[in-house]
């Protein structure tokens, strides 16, 4: 993500908690800001390679998200459809979100037994592909249940549609990206920039500040074409050979 696109979501951060402080004291509409940890895996379902003689397994690796929000309460709209609902307890929220995530892998060699099969694999360390990060805006859109319509704590639900807007791609313990999006590695790196995950989660909320905690299960895989390996020459020699889906667990401060 460019520098100023990096000021473009702070100014607009800021714009939003200007408006969330003057609206502290109604809590049926609410504007603010959140941000916090997150921890990230991209979920796959085949890292063999070269005939099961290498393999990689999917790990969680941290990641940083800020972001803005906006909660309405649903009245007008459920009394259409159900009269009898608690309405007072239902609101909607959407959110525009920057993230940096990814996942981390790690390294296991094949093992042979007496037939010459593979059957189990050890852990190595030797400078292999073990890093995929991501930069990505997402927007979620939830449901959320207000426990006993006390706007303490809150149940959520709902759709998150998300946009990549770079990756790179590590080697294991390599400050700088052995391919990242640019003309030089078009044919090697490429991924499905839209994509969906389902969201669940929950809120402990406060007069100034609150908890939100979200589980985020990616639906769309985000594999294209994604370069993981060199020969001996500096060609490309292997690519990605299963899907890869974002799983992400958030851990935000909400303003």
């Amino acid at each position: 993500m460019k520098v100023k696109h990096i000021f473009i979501v702070i100014g607009f951060c800021m714009c939003a908690f200007n408006i969330q402080a003057q609206f502290m004291q109604e809590k049926i509409n609410k504007i603010g800001i959140k941000t916090g940890l997150s921890f990230n895996q991209l979920m796959t379902d085949a890292m063999d390679i070269d005939g099961a003689s290498e393999q990689y397994r999917s790990t969680f690796r941290q990641g940083l998200m800020i972001g803005v929000y906006s909660r309405n309460r649903l009245t007008k709209v459920i009394k259409a459809f159900d009269y009898r609902s608690n309405v007072k307890n239902w609101y909607f929220q959407f959110e525009i979100n920057a993230s940096y995530s990814g996942g981390n892998f790690k390294y296991y060699r094949g093992i042979k037994n007496d037939l010459g099969i593979y059957n189990d694999y050890a852990r190595a360390d030797s400078g292999k592909f073990g890093k995929i990060s991501t930069y990505v805006i997402s927007m979620p859109l939830l449901m959320v249940w207000d426990f006993k319509d006390k706007q303490k704590f809150n149940i959520l639900l709902g759709m998150q549609p998300h946009y990549i807007v770079n990756l790179e791609v590590y080697k294991s313990n390599d400050p700088s990206p052995l391919f990242y999006a640019s003309e030089q590695y078009d044919d090697y790196v490429q991924w499905k920039k839209w994509g969906w995950s389902g969201v669940a989660g929950f809120q402990i909320l406060g007069d100034v500040v609150g908890f939100q905690m979200m589980l985020k299960y990616g639906l769309t895989d985000i594999n294209k074409k994604l370069a993981i390996g060199l020969d001996a020459a500096g060609n490309v020699n292997r690519t990605i050979p299963g899907t890869l889906k974002p799983l992400t667990i958030e851990l935000n401060m909400v303003f």
